[in-house]
C-alpha cells in the first residue's frame, strides 16, 4: 500500500511561483547569452561577399588572384607541423582564415563570381573556399592529435641528447 503523498502549503505559494520565475529568467537569460556569442561567433568567422562596384576584373586577372590566395593557404598550412604547441595552431589558423576569407570575398567580389555569366569563375572561388574548410579542419586535427605527439617526439630527441 502506498504512502499518501504530502500535500504543498498553500502559504508557500507564491514562494514557489518565485523560484520558478526566478530560474527560468536565469536559465533564459544564460540561454540567450550562449546563444548570441554563437551567433556573433559564426557571424564574424563567415563574411558575406560584398557588392561589386563598378566593372568587374577580367578572368585572367581573377584567376591570378584565386591562385595567389591558394598560395597564400597552402604556405599557411605547411606551417602546421612548425608550431609548438597545439593552441597556438589552432588560434593562429582561426585567425588567418577569417582575415583569408575577407580577401577571398573581396577577390569574388570584385571578379563578380557570383554573376550568372561567370559561373565557371565563381566555381574557382567555391572550390578554393572548399579546400580552405578542408584545411580548417585538418588544422584542428592536427593542433588536437598529432601536435602532441609531435611535441613528444621532439622532447623525446631533445633528452635524448
Amino acid at each position: 500500500m502506498r504512502a499518501p503523498k504530502p500535500q504543498k502549503d498553500p502559504k508557500l505559494r507564491p514562494f514557489r511561483v518565485a523560484a520558478y520565475a526566478l530560474y527560468l529568467a536565469v536559465v533564459l537569460g544564460f540561454s540567450s547569452l550562449v546563444i548570441g556569442s554563437v551567433y556573433r561567433s559564426v557571424w564574424a568567422m563567415s563574411p558575406s561577399v560584398p557588392e561589386l562596384h563598378g566593372e568587374a576584373l577580367p578572368t585572367e586577372a581573377c584567376l591570378k588572384r584565386a591562385d595567389s590566395l591558394w598560395q597564400e593557404l597552402e604556405e599557411k598550412r605547411r606551417t602546421f607541423s612548425d608550431a609548438k604547441n597545439a593552441s597556438t595552431l589552432v588560434m593562429g589558423w582561426q585567425a588567418f582564415r577569417v582575415a583569408w576569407l575577407h580577401r577571398l570575398r573581396d577577390a569574388e567580389a570584385q571578379c563578380g563570381a557570383e554573376s550568372s555569366e561567370r559561373k565557371p569563375l565563381g566555381k574557382v572561388f567555391q572550390k578554393l573556399e572548399q579546400v580552405a574548410d578542408l584545411y580548417t579542419t585538418s588544422a584542428t586535427q592536427y593542433g588536437g592529435e598529432i601536435a602532441p605527439a609531435v611535441a613528444a617526439y621532439r622532447k623525446a630527441v631533445s633528452q635524448a641528447r
